[in-house]
Order: structure tokens, then sequence, then C-alpha cells
């Protein structure tokens, strides 16, 4: 099995475990779930149980979105065989948003009105792990290989995946961090989004600026 096709089958079985993981729980779930909790972690909306199926159509919406954007970017001229670096982004994506459905699972099936108690540390060990990903998709990105055949072309792959690697680095360390010193899962959840936008627009602007 080649390294596309393992991507694609990543891609596929989290999608999938997000919707098994609900469906395995959804019917050991109060029909009436917690769906929103306010800055101070308190409950403040309910909805039906079938909400926890909103993250995983999320990831299929992404997925798709992510596959629009590189049919697109294969037609440029400034393609540059970027296919493997946009599908690790979207495991990435994807990973976090299985523990995102993971934690939401978790506070559904527990009916936990209070993401400040102690039950629910289990949210910070996850985002923690987030950042930890993120740091270890980093490292992968510095230790592939350039693919080009002319060195110019190498040159400029070698200093975008080296950037690239950097940022990732970063962005998890802030994440790790940021769990760790503030410990309240709805401001790292923030973080975390807000990041991983920051993130992906800084390598991309830079992608494109040395293409």
């Amino acid at each position: 099995m080649n390294r596309r096709k393992i991507r694609k089958a990543a891609i596929f079985s989290l999608i999938l475990l997000a919707f098994l993981i609900c469906i395995i729980y959804l019917e050991k779930m109060p029909k009436i779930i917690p769906i929103h909790y306010d800055i101070h972690g308190k409950v403040d909306s309910y909805g039906s149980r079938n909400n926890i199926f909103i993250l995983p159509i999320y990831m299929i919406a992404f997925t798709v979105f992510i596959k629009i954007i590189l049919h697109f970017v294969k037609k440029s001229d400034t393609y540059n065989g970027e296919e493997e670096f946009i599908d690790l982004i979207n495991i990435l994506i994807l990973i976090v948003f299985n523990l995102l459905n993971c934690c939401t699972v978790y506070t559904s099936y527990n009916n936990i009105t209070d993401l400040n108690s102690k039950a629910i540390r289990i949210d910070c060990l996850m985002i923690s792990i987030v950042g930890l990903i993120y740091i270890g998709i980093g490292f992968i990105i510095l230790k592939c290989k350039a693919q080009k055949n002319t060195s110019k072309d190498k040159y400029k792959e070698i200093k975008i995946r080296k950037f690239s690697g950097k940022i990732f680095i970063i962005t998890g360390l802030i994440i790790t961090l940021s769990c760790i010193l503030i410990a309240k899962p709805l401001i790292n959840i923030a973080i975390i989004i807000i990041s991983t936008m920051i993130s992906i627009i800084l390598v991309l602007k830079y992608s494109i600026t040395h293409s």
C-alpha cells in the first residue's frame, strides 16, 4: 500500500470512528443533553441527543472542502506536489475533531453541567494530546524529503517544509502550555481553533509566496 492510499484510509477511518462512537453511545444517553456551555463552563442550552452527530457531519464537510481546494490547487500553475501536505493537515484536523467528539459524547453521556468540575479533567488531557499531535506532525513535516527534481524547486520545497514544520511545532506548544496554565476547556478549545486557523493561513501564505 502506497503512502497516498494510507492517507486516504486514515481520513476514512477517522470519520468512521467518530460516527461509530456516536452510534454506540446514542441509545445510552438521556434524550435531552447539554449542547452548549457559557464562558464559565456552565451549561446554558439543552437539545436532542441526536446533536452529537454534528461534529462527525462537520468532519465530512471539512474533508469535502479540503478535496475541493486540492482539486483547484492541482490545476494551478504553482502546484508543487502539495497533496501530501494538504492530506496531513486534513488528518490532523480530523484527529482534533475526533478528540472534541469524544469530549462531547463524554459530557453528554455523563450529563455534565459544569466543565470545570473534576470529572471533566479528561478534557484537559485530550487537549494536551492535541498539542502533542501538532508537535509530532511538525517533526514529520521537517523530516519529509523533498520530491522535486530540480535543485531550485527542491530548495523551495525544503524552505516551505521547514517553515510549516516549525509553525506546527509552535502551535502544538501553545496548545499544550495553554492547557497546563489555563486548564479551562472552553478557552483551550478556542485556542485550538484560533491557533489552527492562524497556522494554516501562515503556511498557505508562505507556500504561495515562495512557490
